[in-house]
C-alpha cells in the first residue's frame, strides 16, 4: 500500500514538471469557489442585519397605543405610568412576558395577559386583586385580599371589608403575605375566607379571629360563631346555613360548631 502511494505520487510531480501551469489553474479554481462561498456568506449577513434593523430600529415599530382593560381606580394609576414610558418604544425590544412581569410587581395586579398587534399596538388585558379583609397594625390599616396578600396600608377603613383581628405583625409591606411566617395561619386564612366567599357570607360577616388555631372564630351579624380548627370546615358552614335558616331574624347568641358533628346555640338576647 505503501509503494502504490508512492508510485502516485511520483506520478504527479512528473505530471507537474510535464505541465507546471496545472498547479496554478486548479488554486485558482479553489479561490474562486472559496470567494463565491465568502460572497454568499456575506449576502446572508447583509439581508440579517437589515431585517434586524428594521425590525428593532423602524419607526413604524414604535408603540403608537396601548389598549388597557380590567384596571379599575385601584390599580389604574400604576398601569398607566407603566404604558406612558413603553409607548414610542420599539414593540420588539420587549417580550410579552418581560412586560408582564413589570404590571405584576404592583400589589392590586394578580394575572396581566400581554398582546402584540403588529406594527405599533400592546393590549393589555388586567386581572385584579380585590381587597376583602382589613386588619389594623398599629395606626396603620391592611387591606388584603382572599390569599392574604397585603394590597395597600392605609389610615381609612375600606367599604364592605371583613376585618381580621389577633394576628397581624407589623411592620409589613404591599405586595408581600401577611403570614409570611407562618404557613398554618396563612393555610386557616385562605380555607375559611375561600368558604366564606363561596357560601356568600362576605357582607354578613363582622370580623373572623384566627389567632388561636384551635379555637377560631367570626361573628355573622349577631352570632359568634365557633368553629375550632379547619377540620371539616366546608361541613361546618353547612351547619351554620342550615340553622341561620331556622332562628329568628336579628338574634344574638353564640354558636358553637367546633365539633365538627354537632351544633350548640345559645342565645343571649333578642332585638
Amino acid at each position: 500500500m505503501t509503494a502504490k502511494r508512492s508510485d502516485e505520487a511520483r506520478k504527479r510531480r512528473r505530471a507537474r514538471r510535464r505541465n507546471p501551469n496545472e498547479g496554478m489553474v486548479i488554486n485558482y479554481k479553489r479561490r474562486i469557489r472559496r470567494n463565491r462561498r465568502r460572497r454568499r456568506i456575506m449576502f446572508f449577513l447583509l439581508i440579517v442585519s437589515t431585517a434586524l434593523g428594521i425590525v428593532f430600529f423602524a419607526p413604524f415599530f414604535k408603540i403608537a397605543r396601548i389598549d388597557i382593560n380590567g384596571a379599575t381606580s385601584a390599580s389604574g394609576l400604576q398601569v398607566q405610568e407603566v404604558c406612558d414610558r413603553l409607548t414610542g418604544l420599539n414593540i420588539n425590544w420587549y417580550g410579552t412576558d418581560n412586560i408582564s412581569a413589570i404590571f405584576q410587581q404592583f400589589p392590586y395586579i394578580k394575572e396581566v395577559r400581554v398582546t402584540r398587534r403588529f406594527p405599533n399596538v400592546l393590549r393589555v388585558d388586567v386581572t385584579e386583586r380585590e381587597p376583602i379583609v382589613f386588619a389594623y397594625a398599629g395606626d396603620w390599616i391592611l387591606y388584603l385580599d382572599r390569599e392574604g396578600k397585603i394590597l395597600e396600608i392605609a389610615d381609612t377603613v375600606p367599604q364592605n371589608c371583613v376585618e381580621m383581628r389577633g394576628i397581624v405583625e407589623f411592620p409589613m409591606q404591599t405586595g408581600e403575605f401577611f403570614s409570611a411566617e407562618s404557613q398554618q395561619i396563612h393555610k386557616n386564612y385562605v380555607e375559611i375566607f375561600d368558604n366564606i366567599l363561596q357560601n356568600n357570607l362576605l357582607s354578613s360577616i363582622i370580623w373572623v379571629d384566627l389567632s388561636n388555631a384551635g379555637d377560631m372564630e367570626f361573628q355573622i351579624e349577631g352570632i359568634a360563631v365557633r368553629i375550632g380548627t379547619v377540620e371539616k370546615l366546608e361541613y361546618k358552614f353547612n351547619m351554620l346555613a342550615d340553622i341561620r335558616k331556622q332562628l329568628p331574624e336579628k338574634v344574638q347568641g353564640t354558636l358553637d360548631l367546633s365539633s365538627g358533628s354537632k351544633s350548640y346555640f345559645r342565645e343571649t338576647n333578642r332585638t
